[in-house]
């Protein structure tokens, strides 16, 4: 019998060893681009005008440097879409009345520099956005509001409620009758309610950062890039569950007021909190490897938000956060490193002793 005809005769076999656990990084990078762009185009219908030409402006400004790069080192040019996502991002984070030029110079400028000092890594353990913003702020301070919680509403127990009565937070047509329908059907089971101006804050606050205005955008923006694992969703929560806890039960005490009785909705969805959660705290090669390292450096960037973000209506406490969690990154990807160092070592002697016995 002639078994080399059967083979010959036989339909090829596929062979394809590489799957892929999760979308890459140039399918991911789109995604954020285009999840940031519809928070332009909210800042477009809304008529601000000005957030939009800032925004605008850092994203030319990052692209442009990106394109250098490309130019005169033959990066590849997909590089350059992670690059403009992180110019809207800073646009996004830098108050209305921020002179556009200047938006395009820090974030053309600051993106060169984190090129200049990491030549040979795309994705450097530096968020470029969080750098781009903390330079601004020290270049144009007057331009970025103040906290807009005060000392004397801190030991309150809803200063969110006191800053929406007093007009700090705006209020949309819309806003009374949603409330009602939420309180009459679907809350009244949980006997619960929704005061009068949290949805409004929910939808738009008309913070003059503009990353800090759409919360309901933001929370549909994590389900898109977690529902697919395009990010993982572990650092957000356990960083954001971290930080709400310290709000919840230390924010009032520390000021004269009780324990657990912190405002979590104040500190969640004003300061940009939802924002740096979803979109900047574990950004591409900012975050560590092994999932211990990442539970550590989410729950200690929640600690660090609480200490340095506040309760709430901070203007950039959150992007230091941001900065600060990068630096402790480093500090866990060396731990993660000498520890598989240790193993492989100890794994070298094992095979050594094995093969003098």
């Amino acid at each position: 019998m002639d078994l080399t005809s059967n083979f010959s005769t036989q339909r090829p076999v596929p062979v394809r060893p590489y799957i892929n656990a999760r979308p890459s990084v140039s399918a991911v990078s789109i995604k954020i681009l285009v999840l940031l762009c519809i928070q332009m185009a909210m800042l477009a219908v809304s008529g601000s005008i000005g957030a939009f030409t800032v925004t605008a402006a850092a994203a030319a400004g990052s692209a442009a440097a990106a394109s250098l790069c490309c130019l005169v080192r033959g990066r590849p040019w997909f590089t350059v879409i992670p690059a403009v996502a992180q110019g809207i991002m800073t646009g996004l984070l830098l108050p209305e009345s921020y002179p556009p030029a200047a938006a395009m110079l820090i974030t053309a400028g600051t993106f060169l520099l984190v090129r200049i000092l990491f030549p040979d890594s795309d994705m450097p353990w530096m968020n470029m956005a969080a750098l781009a913003v903390v330079l601004a702020w020290f270049s144009g301070r007057t331009f970025f509001p103040e906290f807009q919680i005060t000392r004397e509403l801190l030991p309150s127990r809803n200063p969110s409620l006191e800053l929406i009565r007093g007009g700090v937070f705006p209020v949309h047509e819309f806003d009374s009758p949603v409330t009602v329908l939420l309180n009459s059907s679907i809350l009244s089971g949980l006997k619960a309610s929704v005061p009068e101006g949290y949805i409004s804050m929910l939808w738009d606050n008309g913070s003059v950062i503009p990353a800090f205005r759409f919360n309901i955008i933001m929370i549909l923006s994590s389900v898109v890039l977690f529902a697919d694992d395009s990010l993982g969703a572990a650092v957000p929560a356990v960083f954001t569950a971290v930080y709400a806890s310290l709000v919840r039960i230390l924010a009032p005490f520390m000021f004269g007021g009780s324990l657990n009785s912190g405002d979590v909705f104040l500190a969640v969805f004003t300061g940009g909190t939802l924002f740096c959660a979803v979109f900047m705290i574990q950004w591409f090669g900012t975050v560590p490897a092994t999932k211990c390292g990442k539970i550590i450096y989410a729950a200690a960037g929640g600690a660090t938000a609480f200490l340095v973000a506040g309760c709430g209506t901070s203007p950039v406490g959150m992007v230091y956060t941001v900065l600060l969690c990068n630096l402790l990154s480093l500090v866990i990807h060396h731990a993660e490193e000498s520890r598989l160092l240790g193993r492989t070592a100890g794994g070298e002697r094992q095979k050594l002793k094995a093969e003098i016995r």
